[in-house]
């Protein structure tokens, strides 16, 4: 029996036509044998291939299950995902940095049975050690924040919508949503 609950997954793209085409398919195979009702919100920033067309062919055979919000030009990797997150309209929504064709089909169903445990957010971690820059930067930034946070490189998030909307209410005007998802306070994991 599917999960009713109302799904959106959010992920950014960008010259990705090679792949783009079959990572939908697998996502819509994925979250189709667990939910009922979901979304895929797909933000193109400003590709320069055929990514758009790929998308679109997906969307057709999916009957509306794909939406594509395309930026007219190229944006920061945080303001491409926010403004898909902004549109996301779903009970929990799946906040996708990087994943590849090929990805554990079990994947989205772990995660929200893990949240059903309790957490309103629910991370994975890369198992590929973070590279050196990756490294620097978190460390300069727990030096810098003087906040007490410990960061990951995450690859896939899951958020409950009560979670995304306190994210939403974080006034600042450097958005990091690494950082501002703990810094909501709410069950990590």
């Amino acid at each position: 029996m599917k999960e009713k609950a109302f799904i959106s997954l959010v992920l950014t793209v960008r010259n990705d036509a090679k792949r783009i085409k079959a990572l939908l398919n697998e996502i819509h195979s994925s979250l189709n044998s667990v939910f009922e009702l979901y979304e895929i919100i797909v933000v193109d920033n400003a590709s320069e291939d055929d990514t758009r067309d790929e998308i679109l062919a997906v969307a057709e055979q999916h009957e509306g299950k794909t939406v594509l919000m395309k930026l007219p030009w190229h944006q920061p990797e945080e303001v491409a995902i926010f403004a898909g997150l902004e549109f996301a309209m779903g009970d929990f929504i799946f906040d996708v940095e990087h994943l590849e064709p090929g990805f554990p089909q079990a994947l989205f169903a772990d995660l929200f049975k893990k949240a059903s445990e309790g957490y309103d957010i629910v991370n994975v971690v890369s198992e590929e050690p973070p590279k050196l820059l990756t490294s620097l930067f978190y460390r300069l930034f727990q030096n810098v924040s003087h906040l007490n946070l410990r960061l990951e490189t995450h690859s896939v998030r899951f958020v409950t919508r009560r979670a995304l909307n306190a994210l939403f209410k974080i006034k600042q005007k450097v958005r990091y949503r690494k950082a501002q998802y703990v810094y909501t306070g709410f069950k990590n994991f």
